[in-house]
């Protein structure tokens, strides 16, 4: 091989080994996108296991907790409607969860999210291992847009055959 078939050579590995390094960058954003989607989905778990816990404690108390900090306490079964007292604070801004009462067994959790996980879903779906196909971001239910946003859970009501 001659040195300017050898610098050929090696000019079109260097050139598929960038294009490669490009493409995955391309797909999963870079390190900066996988960090906001990594506390985005830790957020999720968080929102995810405090609506579990005011169902829990709908279902022995028979309304909504006046505030978060009430599922921390121990109920009349000696038991924590809780299980996670740092589910109660965003992890990014380690401030408490917003959360609204809007009627009797209808409340909202809300925090500000990095990323858009209802349009990259949908644009993600014609691809088999797709970033938001695993964890909460699956679930539709926990689909949020970039910025602030509000889930609205509605709790249902069980009527006693009495």
């Amino acid at each position: 091989m001659t040195s300017s078939s050898g610098k050929l050579v090696v000019g079109l590995s260097l050139i598929v080994v960038a294009s490669a390094i490009g493409y995955g960058l391309l797909e999963t954003g870079g390190p900066g996108q996988q960090r906001k989607e990594r506390m985005d989905n830790l957020k999720i778990s968080r929102i995810s296991a405090l609506s579990g816990a005011i169902e829990r404690y709908y279902k022995k108390e028979e309304t909504l907790p006046d505030t978060l900090n009430t599922l921390t306490e121990i109920d009349t079964y000696q038991s924590h409607y809780l299980y996670d007292n740092d589910a109660l604070n965003d992890p990014e801004t380690e401030a408490q969860f917003e959360y609204k009462i809007s009627d009797s067994n209808t409340y909202q959790l809300c925090s500000t999210f990095k990323t858009d996980t209802v349009n990259e879903t949908r644009n993600k779906r014609s691809r088999s291992h797709g970033r938001y196909y695993y964890g909460y971001y699956s679930k539709s239910e926990w689909q949020h847009p970039k910025g602030q946003h509000c889930f609205t859970k509605n709790i249902k009501i069980e009527k006693n055959n009495k």
